[in-house]
């Protein structure tokens, strides 16, 4: 009855055409405490699918109860409800009874028809499930590859600079560098001398916003040969102002809109915050790699 959701699986729900057709989302509580309120939600959806069968498929008595009792028997099935995730789909017609536990907390719906529907769970299916999180803030950068349900970090690449801070000296030596370089071979002034060359004076000094675009702008190209191939989502990580900066910044032509708000330091970043803020949640890919965010 419990069933993995795959390409086949909603394939094989969508040739279904023998109706009435029951479809139930709600969302469920992963930890499991809220698992008494998610069974108060079912009761209320199955009294309202009852209510549809009723009325608008206008069913017998012993259709409907035929049709709801394996809902009904969920309520009191113990091992059910001790794998939960962050939502619930059921499907229920006269030839398929199959529940889904997906981490995808869907809106709270009935609907009955002569069909399933199907669409709150396109989103879950738009690619193979990975997607990668860039964690970043002024101190540190990251690198997650995710799943539905796990995350590991990955190593990267040398150029990309540990820090802003790190950039920022990284940058100031190579401008001394330059600097000195021109001055070396520059035109000899009155005297035989050298044009003198002041640092630090306020020449050249941007602000933070500048600082931070210089840094964003050098992690992406750092990022360009890992990512190049990729076709997987990719998802910011930190606090929010600076996702604008990062997306001015940004070639991947994978990023989404919406990043994961997160009030810790990146280095403490951990595997759940990750997974509680999954993008296929609230984030429809197409099949040609653009990202629209709901």
């Amino acid at each position: 009855m419990r069933a993995t959701l795959s390409r086949e699986s909603l394939q094989s729900l969508m040739e279904m055409q023998h109706g009435p057709c029951i479809s139930l989302f709600l969302p469920t509580d992963r930890t499991g405490v809220e698992g008494p309120q998610d069974q108060l939600r079912i009761r209320r959806l199955i009294r309202e699918a009852e209510s549809l069968l009723r009325g608008k498929a206008q069913l017998h008595s012993a259709q409907v109860e035929d049709l709801l009792e394996p809902l009904r028997a969920l309520l009191d099935d113990k091992r059910f409800w001790r794998h939960a995730s962050d939502g619930l789909a059921i499907f229920r017609s006269p030839q398929v009874f199959r529940a889904f536990r997906l981490p995808s907390s869907f809106k709270e719906q009935v609907v009955v028809g002569d069909h399933f529907s199907l669409r709150p769970l396109l989103p879950l299916l738009t690619f193979d499930g990975r997607f990668y999180v860039l964690a970043l803030s002024h101190n540190a950068v990251r690198l997650l590859a995710c799943t539905h349900d796990s995350t590991s970090e990955v190593k990267l690449p040398e150029q990309v600079p540990a820090s802003l801070a790190e950039f920022l000296r990284g940058e100031e030596r190579a401008n001394e560098l330059q600097s000195h370089s021109s001055a070396s071979f520059g035109t000899v002034g009155k005297g035989g001398r050298h044009p003198a060359i002041f640092h630090g004076q306020g020449v050249g000094i941007d602000d933070e916003k500048d600082d931070l675009l210089r840094y964003f702008q050098h992690i992406d190209r750092g990022l360009y040969d890992l990512l190049r191939d990729e076709t997987a989502p990719l998802v910011l990580a930190g606090v929010e102002y600076l996702f604008p900066i990062y997306q001015q910044a940004n070639s991947y032509p994978h990023l989404l809109e919406q990043g994961i708000a997160v009030h810790t330091t990146m280095r403490k970043l951990r595997t759940q915050e990750v997974l509680s803020s999954n993008p296929h949640s609230s984030t429809t890919i197409s099949s040609r790699g653009n990202t629209t965010a709901h």
